[in-house]
């Protein structure tokens, strides 16, 4: 059902019972016809007002009705409006705070990629280092192998005899080199009188 406004009901009234502007003129000359005739017309004249009343109030209550219809729906439209408003505060609200995470988590994966930045830097260089102690692993066992090679070869050659070795000679009798003498006279004790 389509809710109408106050002023197509007014109109809709107006259309549907035409109210005359003036009531009917009651006659007030007695020389032309008799008082019961002119009671009688009084009498329908009454009739027709009072109906044209009667009408007036039916659409009297019924533009009070559609008015309080209106304000009620105009109440209504007032509590969703205010409704919205707090609505859109808070989704504005929840924007804002969504929009503070976003630059936090932005920062985050900045820092985050400058250090997978960092460790990839890393694992190259450990990688090259990886490379060169293998390489130098090689050559420590290329060395190996021609050390024993040598020691193989060495071995298998003849040693010519060892020299003797003797050891220094000592004396037959040993000297105690002279001692100083132990005597302490008092002047060296510290002591004088």
């Amino acid at each position: 059902m389509t809710k109408k406004s106050l002023s197509d009901l007014l109109r809709e009234e107006a259309q549907e019972s035409p109210v005359s502007p003036s009531p009917t003129p009651v006659r007030t000359d007695v020389s032309s016809g008799t008082e019961t005739d002119d009671l009688v017309h009084t009498s329908a004249d009454l009739s027709q007002l009072q109906r044209q009343l009667s009408q007036a109030q039916a659409q009297v209550e019924r533009l009070n009705a559609a008015l309080q219809a209106e304000k009620r729906q105009g109440q209504d439209l007032t509590k969703q409006l205010d409704a919205c408003q707090k609505t859109d505060k808070k989704q504005v609200k929840a924007l804002e705070t969504a929009q503070t995470t976003i630059k936090t988590l932005e920062h985050n994966l900045q820092q985050e990629q400058a250090q997978v930045k960092s460790l990839r830097e890393n694992l190259q260089v450990v990688e090259q280092l990886q490379a060169e102690l293998e390489t130098k692993k090689g050559l420590i066992g290329k060395l190996y192998s021609k050390i024993q090679e040598m020691e193989n070869s060495l071995a298998s050659t003849p040693s010519p005899a060892p020299l003797a070795l003797r050891p220094p000679a000592m004396p037959s009798r040993y000297i105690a080199p002279e001692q100083p003498p132990s005597y302490l006279s008092d002047e060296d004790i510290g002591w004088f009188d």
